[in-house]
């Protein structure tokens, strides 16, 4: 390959990386990556592949843009409104780079034509903001043994993971063994900040590039979670299920029709039957707490010893996922999980068996909520938040526990 195709004047600064390089550079030429999803991740993770010089971008959507899109969708503008958005990305892709080949796929991902879609392309990019597609995503790219790059937002939040069971580490489903239980609002029903689209999506870029230079190993098989609100990222390493039906002993053959696959095609929300405590209930319990009760924060060390409620304790989520949670809760306890905005209480709550605990529910809307609604401050010596000056007199649990 010359260096007229590579385009050296484009491409220096990154070809002058180690890990990049004339080898690396030629690498992001040959590679197929299909972004799925063209909406909040897909925009930044599609523009980047782009600008690095991945060959060949397939782009699969059937959405039209709309205003409201253009708050986090960054690849349209106002002029495209109505527009078809595979129409309107692949022109604006081609025009940041004319060194690279956009595949336009006008549809959704089904479960009749996801390892058709999938065939063609080393690296699948999710995008999409439904829990449908990304279960079908999950199971197919297992199936044919790709690496699945996954992001997700939620109001402050994000979270990414490349699944490669293939390789190592569990699949999306090892971790959110149904739909059902990874349901958390939508983006329309609880809003997101754009820029945490694009710092997941940008993350996830970053990730397929690496996967294409060979050096994507230490993306694999890690969940990172970022909080837009503190700037901090936390990680963790799920456990690969043995009882998974995609990726454990009974390794799937086929794409077998699932319910989890409802959404891929249309978009039908999905309820969790996870119990939710709003935060004027949870302030009741706190005054007077049942037998058995016991108030759990998920989030990570940092978080909880900046702001936390008085009276709980730290089990970080990564212990749920670990299956290390179990040997630290029993059958009569009574638990409300929390962490920062829901998300991490909801997948900690599915992550634990059937049974571990005697009632399990979270609290909606977190801590965000909850200290919204009780327009509260950090108590300055245990920076733990208080309801009242009452409650402020009594110790907490890992006070008199330190």
């Amino acid at each position: 390959m010359g260096d007229e195709v590579l385009n050296f004047g484009r491409y220096e600064r990154q070809m002058i990386l180690p890990n990049v390089g004339r080898a690396g550079q030629e690498k992001l030429a040959r590679a197929h990556v299909l972004v799925v999803g063209a909406g909040g991740l897909g925009s930044p993770i599609a523009l980047y592949l782009a600008a690095a010089g991945v060959g060949v971008i397939g782009l699969v959507d059937d959405d039209r843009v709309e205003l409201s899109n253009l708050q986090r969708q960054v690849l349209y503008s106002e002029a495209d409104i109505g527009f078809s958005k595979v129409d309107v990305a692949a022109r604006r892709l081609r025009s940041l780079n004319s060194d690279i080949s956009v595949v336009e796929h006008r549809t959704r991902i089904t479960p009749e034509n996801a390892l058709a879609l999938l065939a063609n392309y080393d690296v699948i990019v999710d995008g999409t903001d439904n829990y449908g597609t990304r279960y079908l995503l999950s199971d197919a790219c297992a199936l044919v043994g790709k690496p699945h790059v996954w992001g997700s937002v939620f109001q402050f939040e994000g979270q990414v993971c490349v699944w490669w069971p293939a390789v190592i580490g569990p699949c999306y489903r090892c971790v959110f063994p149904s739909a059902a239980s990874a349901q958390v609002p939508s983006c329309t029903e609880a809003g997101v900040v754009g820029a945490v689209c694009g710092a997941i999506g940008t993350t996830q870029a970053s990730a397929a590039i690496a996967l294409i230079l060979g050096a994507g190993h230490t993306y694999v098989g890690r969940l990172r979670i970022f909080d837009a609100l503190s700037g901090e990222w936390a990680s963790m390493a799920p456990v690969k299920r043995e009882d998974c039906p995609t990726c454990g002993t009974r390794t799937m053959r086929v794409l077998e029709d699932s319910p989890d696959y409802i959404g891929a095609a249309c978009d039908i929300s999905l309820t969790s039957t996870l119990e939710a405590l709003s935060p004027a209930e949870l302030d009741a319990l706190l005054n007077d707490p049942p037998a058995g009760f016991r108030l759990v924060d998920v989030r990570e060390t940092v978080e909880h010893d900046e702001a936390a409620i008085l009276g709980d304790e730290l089990i970080p989520l990564g212990l749920f996922l670990l299956g290390e949670a179990s040997a630290l809760l029993n059958p009569a306890d009574d638990v409300v999980l929390y962490c920062h905005s829901g998300i991490r209480s909801m997948q900690a709550a599915q992550a634990l068996p059937l049974g571990t605990v005697g009632r399990l529910r979270y609290l909606d809307g977190g801590f965000l909520g909850w200290a919204k609604e009780r327009r509260c401050q950090a108590d300055g010596e245990h920076r733990a938040i208080s309801m009242s000056s009452e409650r402020e007199s009594k110790p907490s649990r890992r006070a008199s526990e330190s």
